[in-house]
């Protein structure tokens, strides 16, 4: 043991041995790391490690007095309850009281009851932590450990003898209460940095299994391409989509395994999501490895730039071939419609929007009202070809019709051309839904006015022909086709003798 120093010798020989635990005391750092995902192994040799560390610091402490030393091993044992827990506390107290009660003097009893007292202390505080009671801040650890170690220094006193203490109050204890605290507060925040650092990394390391999970588990391809367009991330399940091995992938570019006009979509895309800083949308064809050529739907978004890293984007790749080919199945479809709808030359077909926007108007509309279909698109169906009597009935017809999907019976309507001139036509309605949600109205009208002009004739041939005065009606032969019954009466010929 050391002889009693003198003067600022005994805060250069305390701030030594303060030093020299705190140095073995970062070895519970590595053990936590080493031993993350084995709490209870980690339990056990952070106890022996605490311990050692006290035991080391005994083996050259100050001698106040034949049997009665001076150490840091409260601050060792103070953040093995705070941070350990009861097996770390335990295990590192059995350790140093053990030692303690070796090396014997007056004051063993005294040394193991500060062993016992600085790890319950330590595990009260730690207590009040996790109730939320306290904090780990540095203003709430210095005032934990100055008063701990103030309460320690009574407790020595009360227990030493007079002289003894009195010795120990004049050398020791100013150097002590200004060292020991902060001591105290400083592994605290070492340990604490390495709890937090450790349990980031496990929320780190969950996280990105989940990720990696979930991108096992989704059909879809998800890369992470920095700026550069090297890839450097493939989270897929479904490699077999990949235009090479997943391995043969990662750390190339684009340019080094694509095309190079693919290659060159993606880049820029890639640069466009960056300078963008949202997401971006776009579809691109590109051959898988089967040979196949696939069509795929790319959404990019840019990540968070980490120090010393290239900017990134992650890129979600759905296959959507067999989408595409309906789609364009669909709209090929949908063109032969209206090549069918445009060519009728009897029916004059008009597309509109609920609000009544002129979206399509084919060749025998123009004919019919004497719009050109450049005339029409966009402008308000009620404006173009409703009377003003019709508007509102119309109006109230095509509400109900969005609202309940059921079109209006067809009917005879008496709408008007470009001039304001009236056309009878026979009109019927349908109701398509489109991709996005939108609706689209059609209206289908048959001219009647040839027949109207048909009708009227006949109407008034009907009535000339039953005149009082003889008619008859015969062919270009003069062969008689019909006779009136003024006629029969007027000749006495039977219509049967002359026909």
């Amino acid at each position: 043991m050391c002889a009693v120093p003198v003067g600022v010798d005994v805060a250069i020989e305390i701030i030594k041995g303060a030093a020299l635990l705190l140095a073995l005391c970062m070895l519970q750092s590595f053990n936590l790391r080493i031993l993350r995902d084995r709490p209870g192994l980690a339990n056990l040799v952070g106890g022996l490690l605490f311990g050692f560390i006290c035991v080391v610091g005994m083996m050259a402490p100050l001698e106040v007095a034949p049997g009665v030393i001076v150490d840091a091993r409260s601050v060792v044992l103070v953040c093995s309850g705070l941070f350990g827990g009861p097996v770390v506390a335990g295990i590192a107290a059995a350790m140093a009281s053990a030692y303690r009660l070796y090396l014997g003097g007056q004051g063993a009893l005294t040394g193991i009851g500060v062993i016992v007292a600085c790890s319950a202390l330590g595990l009260a505080y730690r207590s009040l932590y996790l109730r939320g009671v306290v904090g780990l801040g540095a203003w709430q650890l210095l005032v934990f450990a100055f008063l701990t170690h103030a309460l320690l220094a009574l407790g020595i006193y009360g227990m030493l003898p007079a002289e003894v203490a009195m010795e120990l109050s004049l050398k020791f204890a100013p150097v002590v209460m200004l060292v020991f605290p902060p001591a105290t507060v400083l592994l605290a925040l070492i340990l604490k940095d390495a709890n937090g650092r450790i349990a980031t990394e496990r929320t780190l390391r969950l996280a990105s299994g989940r990720l990696r999970a979930i991108g096992n588990a989704i059909p879809d391809l998800l890369f992470v391409l920095d700026e550069d367009g090297r890839y450097v991330e493939i989270l897929s399940g479904s490699r077999k989509q990949l235009h090479a091995k997943a391995d043969e992938l990662r750390g190339r570019l684009m340019h080094e395994v694509l095309p190079k006009a693919d290659a060159d979509l993606f880049l820029a895309e890639v640069h466009r999501t960056i300078a963008a800083q949202g997401t971006q949308t776009f579809e691109y064809d590109l051959p898988i490895r089967t040979g196949e050529i696939r069509h795929f739907e790319a959404r990019l978004h840019p990540l968070e730039q980490l120090p010393g890293r290239k900017r990134a984007v992650v890129l979600l790749s759905r296959d959507i071939t067999e989408r595409h080919e309906s789609q364009v199945k669909l709209q090929a479809s949908e063109a032969r419609f209206r090549d069918l709808l445009q060519n009728i030359p009897s029916m004059a077909v008009q597309g509109y929007a609920p609000d009544g926007t002129t979206v399509y108007w084919n060749a025998a509309s123009e004919r019919l009202y004497g719009y050109s279909a450049q005339e029409a698109l966009g402008r308000n169906l009620l404006d173009l070809i409703i009377p003003e009597p019709l508007r509102e009935p119309i109006q109230a017809a095509i509400r109900e019709m969005v609202q309940t999907g059921q079109a209006p019976a067809a009917s005879e309507l008496l709408l008007r051309d470009k001039s304001g001139s009236q056309v009878p036509v026979y009109s019927s309605h349908a109701m398509v839904d489109q991709e996005d949600g939108s609706k689209v109205l059609f209206c289908f009208d048959i001219d009647l006015s040839e027949r109207k002009r048909n009708e009227s004739e006949l109407r008034i041939a009907a009535i000339a022909f039953e005149a009082q005065e003889g008619m008859m009606v015969a062919d270009s032969q003069h062969a008689i086709l019909r006779v009136n019954q003024a006629f029969t009466r007027i000749t006495g010929f039977d219509s049967r003798e002359v026909l």
